[in-house]
């Protein structure tokens, strides 16, 4: 990743169980660097990590719909559509759907 000197985004795997070989993948990028690769770059790194360093046998993801840019980046990275989670999250008192996509460690070998 390239050195930027200061905090434009994060990503990071949560609710990590071992025991199951599962995390989550959570990822946010200040709006003016959207467009450059760089979360596309930086979930690369972090799914090679995922299953090649802890193992995991499945990373998942949960978008905010309709946040079409984080579905098509998560697709081409081989993720799986499973489902939608309908009005799970809440804010400014509006209901928004979340939809889930996954990878297996045996997919992202794959690709």
């Amino acid at each position: 990743m390239k050195k930027a000197g200061k905090i434009i985004g994060i990503i990071s795997l949560i609710h990590l169980d071992n025991t199951r070989r599962i995390a989550e993948v959570g990822y946010w990028l200040g709006k003016q660097y959207w467009r450059r690769g760089i979360t596309k770059e930086a979930l690369t790194l972090i799914l090679d990590y995922g299953f090649n360093t802890l193992k995991l046998a499945r990373i998942y993801a949960k978008v905010l719909c309709p946040n079409l840019p984080s579905v098509i980046l998560l697709q081409h990275a081989g993720f799986k559509y499973e489902g939608r989670i309908r009005k799970s999250f809440f804010r400014d008192g509006n209901g928004f759907d979340e939809l889930v996509f996954s990878l297996l460690d045996q997919d992202f070998k794959e690709n």
